[in-house]
This record gives structure tokens, C-alpha cells and sequence, in this order.
């Protein structure tokens, strides 16, 4: 139930709310599978990247995340799409997001998917704007 609060949240645009959320997700872990933890972890990870510019928390939630085949292939990709966007990595941000702007199509959650192609292709306007320079 946390996880599409959050997710309705987020699309609304009330970051605050979707924190809380996510937080109270990450409270009940416990609770969960271990083969569904790193869903959340990962999760934690894009939302502190992404949403909150907190690449030390982004970094270790990511840490935190064990892959298991309950993981939408595009998930990965799209954190490290973020926490390359956030520490300044154009290039990384752009081959992350470029893969999962693949994977998405395959992903289950259809509603949520179109919220991260947006984000993605955010991703991608901003690489372009902040593209390696070649002085020389």
C-alpha cells in the first residue's frame, strides 16, 4: 500500500508526502520477502537522488539493495541514472537512462512507467546540457 502512495504522491508533485511514504515502506521491510526488499532499497535510492540531492543517502540505500529477479529490469538503470545525474556524470546519465528508457516498455506497472520516462527524458535533456566540452 506504501509504494503506490508514494507513487501517487510523486506524481502529483508532493515530494514531502512521497517521502513520508517511502519511508514508512522502508519501515516494514521486515515484513517482506528478502527477494522483494531490493525493490525498495532501489527505490529509496532514485527518490534520494533524484528528488532529494542526496547522493550519500542515495548511495547507501543502493548499497542496501540485494537484485533478484522480482526487479523490474528497468529499476537499475534508472537509479544509476540518477545518482550519475547527481554527482554531475552526463555521460553515465545518459547511457543509464538511454537503457532504461528500454527496459520500461517491459515493465509491469505501466502507470509508474510512464512518471520515469518522463524523468528519463528529462535525464537525457539534461545530459545534453551538460555534455563533456573537448577543449583543445
Amino acid at each position: 500500500m506504501f509504494h503506490y502512495l508514494y507513487l501517487i504522491a510523486l506524481d502529483a508533485g508532493q515530494v514531502s508526502v512521497a517521502d513520508q511514504h517511502l519511508r514508512a515502506y522502508r519501515e516494514r521491510l521486515a515484513l517482506m520477502p528478502a527477494a522483494l526488499q531490493g525493490n525498495v532499497w532501489l527505490e529509496s535510492a532514485f527518490f534520494a537522488a533524484a528528488f532529494q540531492h542526496d547522493l550519500t543517502a542515495a548511495r547507501a540505500f543502493q548499497a542496501q539493495a540485494q537484485l533478484s529477479s522480482h526487479i523490474q529490469a528497468d529499476v537499475p538503470a534508472r537509479v544509476d541514472a540518477a545518482l550519475a545525474r547527481l554527482a554531475g556524470d552526463a555521460p553515465l546519465a545518459r547511457a543509464k537512462a538511454h537503457l532504461a528508457l528500454q527496459e520500461l516498455p517491459g515493465n509491469l506497472d505501466q502507470g509508474s512507467a510512464r512518471f520515469y520516462a518522463e524523468w528519463l527524458a528529462d535525464t537525457l535533456q539534461w545530459t545534453t546540457q551538460h555534455a563533456p566540452t573537448n577543449a583543445g
